[in-house]
């Protein structure tokens, strides 16, 4: 999660109390944070509360707009900031000030406007919470230490509760932690012995049980992986250090997608075969959510890329692509473009770009996959499908970007079409017919004429 921060300084025209003169830069970030503080409100009044605050702000608006000759009522059909605060009090009988004190910052009525904001680019930003623990084995315990960094731009002090979700070998277990002025370590009690003799499943926080394999993880621990706020229940940005082996598992048994992605962008430190495999598990899983999947994609290119030199096989994500995209008979041919399923049109969509940004020991991409993304091109059909393949198209145009390399340019040379790489040759080659192609058949939106 970002920060969003402006500087607001006196000289400024136009004021940013009002949405009519607010500059475009505040209005997006505005709408950004909006959506983060409706969620807080929600999770702090439950979503019942807030269904009844929303029927009652537009019951009052279908009144108020069915009296034409009393202009007096017509207000009831803006909705101000106090009115809804003041909605919500009413309906839920909760106390949200706090919460509207530390997110929100609305200006009094009796202070000036740049002291208002000045005072919001001192405070605002969001919470920063760096995690690392460390497993007491003799009493059990996990001994957690979270720091917050308050000091850079757009960061703030939290002070509060915080929900730690520590998943172990006998299942899922939620703790509330207090935040203090000056705490940084918290002892959680582990509820779950070492996985020596274990083999029966292991209960997941959504009641499903599987079966690990626990060979990768610390035999004296009884520690599966560690999240901290889960439920993302404050504006934060959280950094936590845990093995490698902990990303793999809540990559591969965590059923939250948000908790997913988070692995995914840890492996990226941790370029091993372990890393590789968990990734390419994930790409293979159906019932996997494809954003996560798409993300996977990048992040084993970056981990293939950090092992370039001990990297056994064929290019990344390759062989996954023949066998699930491409003839059985001739694997270097495309199938006819069927994209009923949605999630593999996305995979189908992504896998090539991300094949592209591979490179060997020389930091070029492989020949193989350059003419693997070339056949893509040549090979595709799709006479017989139902959608338009504009998009798959384009994204194998930005394939073919992704595998060009900058060269170092020589002084006073001239660039010309005969000294170019052959390679990219090619490559100028496909894109001009696709441009031809354009003219006579545009595509929708011309989308490939843009990309």
């Amino acid at each position: 999660m970002m920060g969003f921060f402006f500087s607001p300084t006196p000289h400024l025209h136009f004021s940013i109390k009002h949405p009519h003169t607010l500059s475009w830069e505040y209005y997006k970030m505005f709408q950004c944070k909006a959506h983060l503080v409706m969620r807080l409100i929600e999770n702090r009044i439950s979503m019942e509360f807030m269904l009844q605050v929303f029927n009652k702000l537009l019951s009052l608006a279908s009144t108020a707009s069915s009296q034409k000759y009393q202009s007096h009522m017509w207000s009831q059909m803006l909705v101000s900031t106090s009115g809804f605060l003041k909605s919500i009090s009413n309906v839920s009988g909760k106390d949200i000030g706090p919460l509207i004190k530390q997110w929100v910052y609305p200006p009094p009525a009796s202070q000036p406007i740049i002291a208002w904001a000045q005072k919001a680019w001192d405070q605002s930003g969001v919470v920063k919470f760096f995690g690392s623990f460390a497993f007491n084995r003799k009493r059990n315990v996990l001994e957690l230490e979270i720091r917050q960094d308050y000091t850079s731009a757009g960061t703030q002090k939290y002070v509060g509760p915080i929900k730690v979700t520590v998943q172990e070998l006998d299942g899922s277990f939620n703790h509330t932690l207090q935040i203090e002025e000056n705490s940084l370590k918290h002892d959680i009690p582990c509820h779950s012995k070492s996985r020596r003799n274990k083999k029966k499943k292991i209960p997941l926080m959504n009641g499903e049980e599987v079966d690990m394999d626990l060979s990768a993880m610390d035999a004296d621990s009884p520690l599966l992986w560690i999240r901290i706020d889960p439920d993302m229940s404050i504006l934060r940005k959280v950094e936590f250090e845990q093995a490698d082996f902990m990303w793999q598992y809540q990559l591969r048994y965590e059923r939250d997608v948000v908790a997913q992605e988070e692995a995914i962008s840890a492996l990226e430190k941790f370029p091993t075969p372990a890393s590789r495999l968990a990734l390419t598990d994930i790409l293979e899983q159906e019932q996997c959510f494809y954003k996560v999947r798409m993300q996977a994609c990048f992040c084993l290119a970056k981990i293939a890329n950090s092992m370039v030199s001990t990297w056994t096989g064929p290019p990344a994500m390759k062989s996954l692509f023949t066998r699930m995209f491409c003839c059985k008979s001739c694997p270097n041919i495309v199938k006819t473009n069927n994209f009923i399923n949605f999630q593999s049109y996305f995979l189908q969509k992504t896998m090539p770009v991300a094949m592209a940004l591979l490179r060997d020991v020389q930091n070029l991409c492989p020949k193989e996959v350059l003419n693997f993304i070339l056949d893509l091109i040549k090979y595709n059909d799709n006479r017989k499908n139902k959608f338009s393949d504009n998009y798959y198209r384009a994204e194998l145009i930005d394939a073919l970007t992704n595998s060009l390399t900058p060269a170092i340019s020589i002084s006073n040379e001239i660039r010309t079409v005969d000294n170019l790489n052959s390679d990219v040759r090619l490559i100028l080659e496909e894109i001009t017919r696709f441009l031809n192609m354009e003219k006579l058949l545009p595509s929708y939106r011309n989308t490939i004429t843009v990309r």
